[in-house]
């Protein structure tokens, strides 16, 4: 009997717009807790040479994980895909806030207060995650690329890990940025001006020009606070009414089947909107559709001032070619010189028909008495000048030979909850996050905090660089029931005299009790599946 091959986890279906360096797929999942369409963003080439934006990316990569609010796109983790690091996010129905900005130029006030409002609860529930060094969680990035606005009108923050930020105040003052372009169709300069433009609330313009620091005053520190204001200066619409809007200015998705795997984009594709809608890919040449907001008309769009550009130079274009066209028709009837002419050229040699048919030598054209009007003699085209007066073509340069390309060594990248220190095949490596470069094959990876008593072990394969290895860990309860004068110990700490009940990290721990001159003690493991352990002891002197 044949074994059966299981199926690669994740299977590639079509390409989605790169977002700063990252290259991004969907995909299938096939295995997942939740299996279904996946987005895949694979690390940049750089940043696997760098270990420390690789510790950075694994710690932000676990802390969005535990993302949990409806206006935010978590993250699923870590993996190695074909041999590549990327981050897994699930797939999310929608149009990109850059797309619908293309599409209409910008957005009627309530609306984009409104999209705005959503995404500053996302990033609040981001900024409220700690990852683990006492500094709260930022995205870094944020841009109208990363902001979703779903078919129900509620907008997302999608794109988490892949920014490597440090500061949600830079995040607030990204947020803000966004809004101005939103409202105005540009964005701020820099440095920023006060915000002047047609139909934006007076109030609206302050909060946000004190946001960006257009204006003397102190700016918003957190996401919650600038909302609070933008909605204090201007109520934001219903979803409802987002929705609406979405429906007429959406951009139509571009037709893709993917020439790898036409089958599964199709089953993707239905039922609903074409999933690559959500990544930003817009019809190049379809026309905006009208503005949907009747009392606050759309500027020209972004797409539609390129495609004039391309109409006025496509009109000159062929207003030149128009002209190659004519002169090379006038050509034979304009008398040519010597002296129009830059380089000596053959004369032009007028032949009779006897003259021609006997090959004679060339021959000064003569004068011909008048007569009557005749058609024009025919102008012999010189012949090919031998090879040896050709002017020898300069040989085509060989291209240039690519530098070789650095090959990333194979390694481990291992983070935990809690962070401990890293130990590869018995020796240590440093505290998590580690990146660790290891040969290709099997390893054991191994985490511990003598403080704490973790102390776990895992056998990894490895065979890509920065393999991802995460270790959550879970917390176990150790009752122990002895007399009052037993002395209770756990990892070789006294704990305190008769019963005890102590929380332990997973991994494997002893207790002992103490009791005179008798000692008795025990092992024990606390795993994901055995977290509650129970010691009864007597020790008799």
């Amino acid at each position: 009997m044949r074994p059966v091959t299981q199926p690669e986890r994740y299977h590639l279906v079509a390409p989605l717009p790169a977002l700063g360096g990252w290259r991004r797929m969907l995909a299938l999942d096939r295995r997942g807790a939740s299996a279904g369409p996946v987005v895949l963003s694979f690390a940049p080439p750089a940043l696997l040479d760098d270990p420390r934006r690789l510790a950075a990316l694994a710690r932000d990569a676990e802390a969005g994980a535990r993302v949990r609010h409806p206006n935010a796109v978590p993250l699923l983790g870590l993996e190695t895909v074909e041999e590549q690091l990327a981050l897994v996010e699930p797939y999310r129905a929608g149009t990109t806030l850059r797309a619908l900005l293309d599409s209409s130029g910008r957005l009627p006030p309530e609306l984009a207060l409104r999209v705005a409002t959503d995404t500053a609860a996302g990033l609040s529930a981001v900024h409220a995650v700690d990852p683990g060094d006492g500094q709260p969680l930022a995205h870094g990035a944020l841009t109208a690329e990363r902001i979703l606005v779903g078919e129900d009108g509620g907008s997302l923050l999608q794109g988490l890990g892949a920014g490597g930020g440090r500061s949600p105040a830079e995040d607030v003052r990204a947020l803000a940025a966004v809004l101005v372009e939103a409202l105005s169709g540009d964005p701020p300069s820099t440095p920023p001006r006060p915000l002047d433009a047609p139909g934006v609330p007076a109030a609206v313009a302050a909060v946000l020009d004190r946001a960006l620091g257009a204006v003397p005053g102190e700016r918003f520190e957190t996401a919650a606070g600038l909302a609070a204001a933008l909605s204090a200066a201007q109520p934001p619409a219903s979803p409802d009414a987002v929705a609406v809007y979405l429906s007429a200015a959406a951009p139509a998705p571009v037709p893709f089947v993917s020439p790898e795997a036409p089958e599964v984009s199709a089953e993707l594709i239905a039922p609903g909107p074409d999933p690559l809608a959500g990544g930003g890919l817009v019809a190049a040449e379809a026309s905006p559709p009208p503005d949907a907001a009747i009392t606050f008309p759309a500027p020209v769009a972004t797409g539609q001032r390129r495609r004039s550009g391309a109409l006025i130079l496509a009109g000159l274009a062929l207003l030149g070619f128009g002209t190659g066209l004519l002169i090379a028709w006038l050509w034979p009837a304009v008398p040519v010189t010597q002296a129009s002419r830059r380089e000596p050229a053959p004369p032009i040699t007028v032949r009779s028909g006897a003259d021609a048919s006997q090959g004679s030598p060339a021959s000064e054209p003569t004068a011909q008495p008048p007569g009557p009007p005749t058609a024009p003699p025919a102008v012999a085209v010189p012949p090919s000048p031998p090879a040896s007066a050709a002017i020898a073509a300069p040989a085509p340069r060989p291209p240039p030979a690519e530098a070789p390309k650095k090959v990333a060594a194979p390694s481990v990248l291992v983070t935990s909850a809690p962070p401990g220190e890293v130990l590869v095949d018995g020796k240590s490596a440093g505290h998590t996050p580690a990146l660790v470069e290891v040969s290709s094959g099997e390893h054991e990876i191994r985490v511990r905090d003598r403080a704490q008593g973790v102390d776990v072990r895992r056998k990894v394969h490895v065979k890509a660089p920065a393999t991802p290895v995460h270790f959550e860990l879970v917390r176990g309860i150790l009752d122990v029931a002895a007399p009052d004068d037993t002395e209770v110990r756990v990892d070789g700490k006294r704990i305190g005299t008769g019963n005890q009940h102590v929380e332990l990290w997973e991994g494997w721990h002893e207790v002992e009790a103490r009791r005179g001159t008798v000692r008795v003690h025990e092992r024990f493991e606390i795993s994901a599946g055995n977290t509650h352990q129970t010691y009864t002891v007597t020790p008799t002197p």
